[in-house]
Formats: C-alpha cells, sequence, structure tokens
C-alpha cells in the first residue's frame, strides 16, 4: 500500500522559504504499553517513557554542543487543544528553512517522516495528509479567534536582575516538575469548558561568547558564605543557574510556554499548568512562574502570527544584556516542559484523548 504523503504548507520568509507539517500524537492502550517494558518492575514503565521522550528531544537538533547552531533551520511546538464535547487532541508541528521553495518542500517532507519513525514509540503519530487535517492539528481556527489580547498568555518562569554591592546579578527560576506532574496540565486542560490550546515552542541554540562571558563574570563576583549582604539568599540562589549555563557540554533550547483561548485566558488554566511546570524539588527551590499577555491589538497580532509560524515571541523582560536567558533551557529543563502525556492505566478523570481524525469528517 503506497503512503500518502504528508501535507506540507510552504510559506515565504525573510531569509528564504519555510515549509510546516504536522502530526497527530495519539496514545496507545495501556495494555500495548506494557509489553514495551524493558525492566522487571512495573514503577518502571514511566521512566522509561520518559527517556524515549528526552532521547527524542535531544535527536531532534543536535550532534555535539559544538556544532554550528541555526535556530532558524528547524522548530518543533507540541500543541494541545481542548475541543469541547470531544477532548484533548495533541499534535506535534515542525517548521524547516531552506533557500528555496523546492528545498523547503523536500526538507518538510523528510522531517515529517523523520518525527513518524523515532516518535516515542509509546504512542502513534499520524501525519497530516489534507489541507483539512493540517489546519486542525495546528489550531488555525483557535489562532483566527483569538480577537482580544487577553486571549494569549504566556507563562515564564519567574526573573529578575538585581545589582548588589559584589556586582550585576541576574535572577532566573527553571522548569522543573516531579515525574507525574504534568498530569495536573492534562486534567486542566480537560476539564476546561471551552476551546484552548496550549502551546509549547522549541528549537535549538547555544550562548554565544559574550553571554558565556557575562555569566562566568558574575559567577566570580557571588559572595562567600561569610560575606554580609543583604541579597546573599538571592546571589546564593543564582549558584544553580550558573553552574549549568557555563557547563560547556550542555545541549540547549529556547522554550516558550503559551496558552491560546479566544475566549480568554484565566487564572484557573494558568496557576495550575504554571505550578506543575516550575514546581520545587528536593535539590532546587523554586521562585514560581509569573505571566505576560500582548499589550495592545498589534502585540496580539504579532503574538498570533509568531505563533502560527512557529516563531519566538519577543520577550522584553529581564535584562538586555543576556536577551536569550529568559527562554534558555538545558535539556532536563527542555524535558521537563516538552512532554506528552503517559497516563495511569485507569486513565485521568474528565480527560479523553482523541484518536486519529477522519479526514473526510
Amino acid at each position: 500500500m503506497t503512503t500518502q504523503p504528508a501535507w506540507i504548507e510552504v510559506t515565504r520568509s525573510e531569509a528564504g522559504w519555510q515549509a510546516l507539517c504536522a502530526c497527530q500524537v495519539c496514545l496507545q492502550p495501556f495494555e500495548t504499553v506494557r509489553r514495551l517494558l524493558w525492566g522487571f518492575n512495573p514503577s518502571f514503565l514511566l521512566s522509561e517513557a520518559l527517556d524515549r521522550q528526552k532521547l527524542f528531544i535531544e535527536s531532534q537538533f543536535h550532534s555535539s554542543p559544538l556544532e554550528e547552531i541555526h535556530p532558524e533551520k528547524r522548530a518543533l511546538a507540541l500543541r494541545c487543544q481542548r475541543i469541547p464535547e470531544k477532548g484533548l487532541l495533541l499534535a506535534l508541528v515542525g517548521k524547516v528553512s531552506a533557500p528555496t521553495r523546492a528545498e523547503a518542500l523536500e526538507a518538510a517532507q523528510a522531517y515529517s517522516q523523520e518525527l513518524a519513525a523515532i516518535f516515542p514509540l509509546d504512542y502513534k503519530i499520524y501525519p497530516a495528509t489534507s489541507a483539512r487535517t493540517f489546519a486542525i492539528l495546528t489550531g488555525k481556527e483557535i489562532f483566527t479567534g483569538c480577537r482580544q489580547p487577553q486571549s494569549l498568555m504566556q507563562i515564564l518562569r519567574v526573573e529578575s536582575a538585581l545589582r548588589s554591592q559584589q556586582g550585576f546579578i541576574y535572577l532566573n527560576g527553571f522548569w522543573q516538575g516531579m515525574e507525574r506532574a504534568d498530569e495536573q496540565i492534562w486534567r486542566t486542560l480537560g476539564n476546561f469548558p471551552r476551546a484552548v490550546m496550549l502551546n509549547i515552542s522549541l528549537r535549538p541554540t547555544r550562548l554565544d561568547a559574550s553571554e558565556r562571558q557575562l555569566l562566568w563574570e558574575m559567577e566570580q563576583t557571588l559572595p562567600d558564605a561569610s560575606s554580609p549582604s543583604a541579597l546573599q539568599p538571592y546571589e546564593r540562589w543564582v549558584q544553580p543557574l550558573l553552574k549549568r549555563r557555563l557547563n560547556p557540554w550542555k545541549r540547549f533550547y529556547l522554550v516558550q510556554v503559551h496558552l491560546i483561548a479566544p475566549e480568554g485566558v484565566s487564572e484557573a488554566l494558568v496557576r495550575p499548568i504554571g505550578s506543575a511546570i516550575t514546581r520545587e524539588s528536593e535539590q532546587l527551590s523554586s521562585p514560581g512562574y509569573m505571566t505576560r499577555a500582548p499589550e495592545n491589538s498589534a502585540s496580539l497580532t504579532l503574538w498570533r502570527q509568531k505563533l502560527a509560524g512557529l516563531e519566538l515571541v519577543p520577550v522584553i523582560t529581564g535584562t538586555p544584556t543576556l536577551p536569550h536567558l529568559s527562554h534558555l533551557v538545558d535539556l532536563e529543563e527542555a524535558q521537563a516542559v516538552f512532554r506528552f502525556p503517559y497516563p495511569p492505566e485507569p486513565g485521568l478523570p474528565g480527560v479523553h484523548f482523541l484518536e486519529k481524525l477522519d479526514p473526510d469528517e
């Protein structure tokens, strides 16, 4: 049987051409997933599934932390839509860029095939093969319905810039969560009464020389434990950030988290999701999350266009000296937020994940 080619949407960009592909992600029956267990203890099921998701993220972009990174060449988005009266629709949207239209189309077809081939086998994945299915998976209707600034909301880690006697300090939280923290996300979305979409953008990056130098200088100015300072608790809190960001072998990504709801993003949506991906752990405290929305109609239009095209929304928080830190993450943080659901055998209360779409319906 001949496999139908994926539907690709190709558009002109400033640097040439870009092409989008989309795939629906469906959960495997639990009995099927159970047979994937390598270990002897059923508790290994989740840890093995999370490791496969981590490998998927890692293999999408990098061969080595030292390689030349082209952020515009590839991008991914995890999208989860709440479709009223139906359930949750999971999708993976990919973008590639190329100098010519033909090259972009060819690269997107290859990318779609790659996603379908190596996506974690705990799930079934179906590339969109029609314009209608592509439009549904990418959430075009939800984007079109956003006409007020409060219909878009970004969730960020808490961040702040402080200046102490020792020098400049940049405070930045982490994306982090326990193994099952994401269950709260799917329960929040699955029980929401109106249309909403969670969009998590992911693309590769690396620290440039000037950013690394500034972080290193910050590390040298941190006081020792005996130094009296009103800001000492914050200065010591920044140490884990500097240690992880200055690790030369870390693989870095740019991640942004957005909620899109035509009738408005409520606090009842933001709070459970923001809390789930900024949890405090035994090893690392967390300052939590913060939010921001478009300032006006012009900003709303820009945000909507950026998100629909898998581009990053400009961030003006923090310090202009380190513009990437607002959405810079390492591999562990990327996995904490760019995660697909793995519900227990009884499922999650009130949550129904949709099966494969019928393109003819």
